[in-house]
């Protein structure tokens, strides 16, 4: 039986105000649909006079209206759950097990899609529709998102895993702090063993350090020049070559140069 609802723009135009007689008419035809077509049919009535309520501002006859929409819709998902998908192995296996069964012209108004989400609101709860009827505007993903136990399970779950991750961020925060300290120690110490390392290297004689340094250093700073000129990877000592080449003078004499100021820059004087 399709619903006892005018679908022209005349006949609505002609409704003037929404009543609640008309709105307990418009869910008694939804009940007693039968066929995707006669939801489908009631659907589409409600969204027109849902657009021209719209329009004339008033919003409890629009949203009741949406109300309607969503009923039916819920009604079309009542008669595809007739349809036993739980052993289809994809959304694509459900599509076609769906209009088999149904028929290929019962659902030719229906897209791919819409029967995805009619099989998912078919899973709302009774009560979880009802109470959230209201809220969703006549959305059908607002339903399944806010009424179906799988969505609700999954929105508890991030909520939880939401709240324990910003609990622990001050525990984090320390423990980063504590790492970047012990880090910044170990690191300290491994310098300062290296430094140690070529000191002895350099009083040992195993290590001849640059003649003409030019600057009155401590052995450790010393250590440090010595360091400097041994790490140097070979594009480094390319260039130096070359700029010593260029300016007709030694490798050592622009590295003292380049050596001197920085020091001087650094806080060191010269002799």
């Amino acid at each position: 039986m399709r619903p006892a609802a005018e679908p022209s723009s005349t006949a609505i135009a002609k409704v003037g105000t929404f009543t609640a007689a008309r709105y307990d008419k418009m869910l008694a035809a939804i009940r007693e649909c039968h066929t995707v077509d006669d939801c489908m049919e009631a659907q589409r009535v409600a969204e027109s006079m849902a657009v021209y309520f719209k329009q004339a501002n008033d919003d409890e006859a629009f949203h009741k209206l949406r109300e309607i929409r969503l009923r039916a819709w819920r009604r079309m998902s009542d008669i595809i759950a007739t349809v036993n998908v739980s052993k289809c192995q994809s959304q694509k296996a459900m599509i076609t097990k769906v209009r088999e069964e149904l028929g290929a012209d019962a659902t030719a108004c229906l897209t791919d899609s819409r029967i995805i989400q009619l099989i998912k609101l078919a899973g709302v709860p009774e009560a979880n529709f009802e109470r959230e009827l209201g809220k969703c505007n006549g959305s059908m993903d607002a339903m399944y998102r806010n009424g179906h136990p799988a969505s609700i399970a999954e929105r508890v779950q991030n909520q939880k895993a939401a709240t324990e991750w910003e609990a622990k961020k001050s525990e984090r925060e320390t423990s980063a702090e504590r790492a970047a300290i012990e880090q910044a120690k170990r690191q300290a110490a491994e310098a300062d063993k290296r430094t140690d390392d070529l000191i002895a290297k350099v009083k040992s004689g195993a290590i001849v350090e640059a003649p003409e340094v030019g600057l009155t250093l401590t052995p450790k700073a010393k250590a440090n020049l010595v360091e400097f000129s041994i790490m140097m990877d070979r594009k480094m000592h390319d260039q130096l070559r070359d700029a010593a080449h260029e300016r007709r003078t030694t490798m050592w004499a622009i590295l003292r140069e380049a050596s001197n100021y920085w020091f001087v820059v650094n806080g060191y004087e010269k002799v």
